[in-house]
């Protein structure tokens, strides 16, 4: 059991305030109380301060002899309680009455029932599992001595607290009188004993800064209520001292303590090692200083000089997330962390990279040791490989990933700036702007890639797979965020002769490294992605026979990566594809299955009664409405007819040949609805010269709006 304090009672005594009529000036009272309340709502709360100096007190008290009085029992009949001349409760096990014997049992139990004293002796002290509880048994150095030195429990709780008081008062900086006098404890003020309670609590409590600074100020006060000039001004430069501890956890400037030279305080022991410390943090991130003392310094005070000398000499070495860290330590030791602002926290940081994150300074400047000539210092034909390695990576990987342009390999943004003034004196762009600079960046990488097992180009599919989107970072800085998702058939490679000589031909990204592939490596993933695919469209199925909701794990979209609870209505399997309601966007839409990281079974029903829409995919594989579908017609050459049944077989069942050629040169004529011009209008571009739009505004708008976009990128 724990067992309370009444010295609390006695403590609060000290603090109530003299009459009105009283001419002694201000008594603590009349500025704040002390008490103890078990719903803590005070900011100087007593108990820790008088558990702590009890279980100290009941260290010091082991082994030794006390009168105490009876005060209860313990436990299910398991003893009594008794109450030491000292304030200290002790427990007496029902053990230790068998050893009594027989004729003085009866005076125990007297002495039990009239309140008089009985001679103890500790020889159990305090344990972590009972704090609060000491154990005794009946003296037998003074065999049971009964009634010589009664006294009541007001008199063990006055005891408790001048032990208490003594305590604290080797805690006080600057005191005349070292030992608390019986005549202090009676001060019905006691804003002395109150200002040293403070000062002990200050010294042994475990505060924020904040807290600190509160009884920094409380024992401030106090002080200078109790008339105690030098501890006045000591406490003075403590509260100087955190403040200094405070502005270098918050990257501020640290001041000197303000103290004259024939200041008195110059030679406080703590003074000292403040000055000193505070010497130290000016020597913060200035690699010419050096230790301006060879004095004999303290744990605390070594630990900081060595932190601040490995921080000054890895300037320039490590990056600045590294040193940001040791800087944390530092704080730390100071015991001000919760202060703590980040070196750059005025900069946006972008993370450190993974295997979804790459951070590039430059689609312009190679690094120093990849330049072909170091004295050329821009070379875009060699940085774009660079980036095309990443992409090219993200796009045979399982997740895919972020490339962020305009990144230095720490995490923070150095801008687009450099890269599109060099671009325009080079005349690979022609208006100095982040539009123009994302077109550049699109049109390099669109057209650096075909599909690994058939060579065909993809540029069309990466248009709808890679996001470009420009962001600017806190401090005003653009950067570019190439968003890249996973290629949904199968695995990519460069443009076969296109790459410079070192270069391999195909990358995955792997552990945060974007690692060449490897025949086992690209069998390896066709292996994985064909057995998940298999596995995720046979529950797909299994959720639209049931009527259960099927989850997309981590599926991704333009808006990042998170888990879609789907109503699956109507399943295309060649085409990986289904259409399905989202639970949580209250939308009928279609999925991509190859955008998932897999699919999962709920045990939910459907929440509606039955799952019906018109929405349907194009022979392009784009999403559209049968009521606001639209008849395209185009016609074809030879060459464009065997590209579409290659690449799109579904559009290839639908065409039909002419009786002749056209005046254009073309043989074939395709029909088909579609609702987005986006899927058509791609192929359309792709075989300029052997493809013709016969009907179909939007078509037409989509193509020529396109063109004017290349135009500008091409100069």
């Amino acid at each position: 059991m724990s067992v309370g304090f009444p010295a609390y009672s006695a403590l609060a005594d000290l603090t109530r305030s003299a009459g009105p009529d009283d001419d002694e000036g201000l008594a603590v009272g009349d500025v704040m109380r002390v008490m103890y309340k078990k719903n803590v709502s005070n900011k100087f709360d007593v108990r820790p301060a008088l558990e702590n100096f009890y279980r100290e007190l009941a260290r010091r008290s082991c082994a030794q002899a006390f009168d105490g009085i009876y005060t209860g029992t313990f436990g299910s009949d398991s003893g009594t309680l008794w109450r030491l001349v000292n304030g200290l409760t002790v427990a007496v096990h029902r053990s230790k009455y068998d050893e009594v014997p027989s004729e003085y049992i009866e005076s125990v139990r007297q002495a039990a029932d009239e309140g008089t004293s009985i001679s103890l002796q500790t020889y159990k002290e305090v344990s972590d599992q009972q704090p609060m509880r000491i154990y005794a048994q009946f003296d037998t150095f003074y065999p049971y001595r009964f009634g010589e030195n009664n006294f009541k429990p007001e008199d063990a709780d006055r005891n408790f607290l001048y032990e208490f008081l003594n305590d604290c008062n080797a805690n006080c900086p600057f005191d005349d009188e070292p030992v608390v006098s019986r005549e202090m404890i009676e001060d019905p003020r006691g804003v002395r004993l109150l200002s040293n309670f403070i000062c002990y609590i200050l010294h042994n409590g475990d505060f924020g800064s904040v807290e600190r600074l509160e009884y920094i100020t409380a024992a401030h006060m106090l002080s200078l209520m109790s008339d105690r000039p030098d501890d006045v001004s000591y406490m003075e430069l403590q509260r100087q001292y955190l403040v200094r501890l405070v502005a270098f956890s918050r990257n501020r400037d640290v001041t000197p303590l303000a103290l004259s030279d024939d200041d008195r305080l110059a030679s406080n022991a703590d003074v000292v090692v403040w000055q000193r410390i505070i010497s130290e943090l000016n020597r913060y991130r200035h690699p010419e200083s050096r230790t301006l003392t060879t004095e004999v310094r303290d744990n605390q005070d070594a630990s900081i000089n060595k932190l601040i000398d490995a921080s000054n000499s890895l300037i320039g070495i490590i990056n600045e997330t590294e040193l940001n860290n040791i800087k944390k330590s530092i704080a730390q030791k100071l015991g001000v962390d919760d202060e703590y602002v980040a070196i750059n926290a005025d900069r946006t940081f972008y993370g450190e990279e993974s295997s979804t994150l790459e951070l590039k300074k430059s689609i312009v400047f190679p690094p120093v040791n990849r330049r072909r000539f170091k004295e050329v210092e821009a070379e875009p034909d060699v940085q774009k490989w660079a980036i095309l390695k990443t992409v090219c990576g993200f796009l045979n990987s399982e997740l895919g990933g972020d490339l962020l342009l305009g990144v230095n390999d720490n995490g923070y943004a150095e801008g687009l700036d450099a890269d599109i003034s060099e671009l325009m004196r080079e005349g690979l762009i022609k208006v100095a702007s982040n539009d123009a600079y994302s077109r550049y960046v699109q049109s390099v990488v669109e057209d650096a890639f075909v599909d690994a097992d058939n060579s065909n180009p993809i540029g069309d599919v990466l248009g709808s797979d890679i996001t470009y989107a420009t962001e600017t970072s806190k401090e005003g800085k653009y950067v570019l965020r190439v968003r890249v998702k996973p290629y949904t058939f199968g695995l990519v490679k460069f443009k076969d002769g296109s790459r410079p000589e070192g270069l391999h031909d195909s990358y995955v990204r792997q552990s945060g490294k974007t690692v060449p592939m490897t025949p086992s490596l690209a069998s390896r993933l066709r292996a994985q992605r064909t057995a998940r695919d298999t596995s995720d469209m046979a529950l797909l199925r299994k959720a639209a026979d049931e009527k259960r909701v099927a989850v997309l794990k981590g599926y991704a979209s333009s808006s990042g990566r998170c888990d879609r609870q789907i109503e699956v209505y109507k399943i295309w399997e060649q085409r990986r594809t289904i259409c399905g309601y989202d639970i949580l966007n209250k939308k009928t839409r279609l999925f991509k299955v190859t955008r998932c990281e897999g699919v999962e079974l709920a045990a939910q029903k459907w929440s509606r009664a039955h799952g019906t829409t018109n929405l349907d995919i194009d022979p392009f594989g784009m999403s559209f409405e049968q009521y606001k579908a639209q008849e395209m017609v185009i016609r074809l050459s030879a060459y464009g007819y065997r590209l579409l049944v290659e690449e799109f077989p579904v559009a290839g069942k639908l065409v039909q040949q002419l009786q002749a050629a056209d005046a254009s040169g073309a043989m074939f004529e395709l029909r088909c609805p579609i609702s987005s011009p986006e899927g058509l209008g791609r192929f359309i571009m792709s075989v300029p010269g052997h493809a013709w739009i016969v009907q179909g505004d939007s078509l037409k708008e989509y193509v020529e709006e396109k063109t004017k976009i290349l135009t500008q990128c091409i100069g």
